[in-house]
């Protein structure tokens, strides 16, 4: 690899997270993972006689109306169940903390802004991740995250200028830095989740900026701890 990517860091965040851990958190997640069985136990599908509604019936028997009742209610109790889901999702991603994501032996990959995106997207590859914040060191602030998104961007200002040889080189040798300057991309700057936030506030995170990759960050030391996915 080239000297360009020395400055591709690879970052250990297990103690950071460990830091961050409570005594009580393996209880609450063992309570609600009883919780979220018990509800989803109470939720299966009504038998009657029985039998599951519709099953094991032969061609012309006559359809239990008990069975009759189910089928015209099913609807209801669709949406009924669907919105019990729904909010208990919310209530379990309330009550857990981003930080619970991340792995005992997390390693973060960071993205000097000064090397080549040539540089920087062989680093993702050779590490075998799709995205990666991008660290401006002088700044002391994160510029955003380097995903495939920005490889396609490249290849259609390559494509749209011909193909021409040193417009190509220019672009792939151009730092992240300048990169992010000249890229149409509307996620140039960083979301992130806290650590100590909630996991539901990370999720509408995910789904407000339309992104699949979220840095999750300790506010106090400026760490990126790990980065969630979907």
């Amino acid at each position: 690899m080239g000297d360009d990517v020395m400055d591709v860091e690879v970052v250990a965040s297990a103690t950071a997270a460990a830091a961050l851990k409570r005594p009580e958190d393996e209880e609450a997640a063992a309570a609600s993972a009883a919780a979220a069985a018990a509800a989803a136990a109470a939720t299966t599908t009504m038998e009657v006689d029985g039998r599951l509604p519709g099953e094991g019936r032969q061609p012309g028997e006559a359809m239990p109306s008990a069975e009759r009742g189910w089928q015209v209610g099913s609807d209801d109790r669709a949406r009924s169940i669907h919105e019990r889901a729904r909010r208990m999702v919310a209530l379990f991603l309330r009550e857990h903390r981003t930080e619970e994501l991340i792995p005992e032996n997390s390693r973060v990959v960071l993205l000097n802004s000064e090397v080549s995106l040539k540089a920087a997207f062989r680093a993702l590859a050779e590490n075998g991740i799709g995205g990666a914040p991008i660290w401006d060191s002088g700044a002391q602030h994160y510029l955003g995250m380097l995903t495939a998104t920005d490889l396609i961007e490249v290849m259609q200002c390559i494509y749209s200028n011909g193909g021409d040889q040193a417009v190509t080189s220019e672009l792939i040798m151009a730092s992240l830095r300048r990169w992010k300057e000249i890229s149409k991309s509307q996620h140039n700057s960083l979301a992130v989740a806290d650590a100590e936030g909630s996991l539901f506030d990370a999720c509408c995170s995910l789904r407000d900026n339309q992104i699949r990759r979220l840095p999750i960050l300790c506010f106090k030391s400026n760490m990126v701890l790990h980065v969630m996915t979907h």
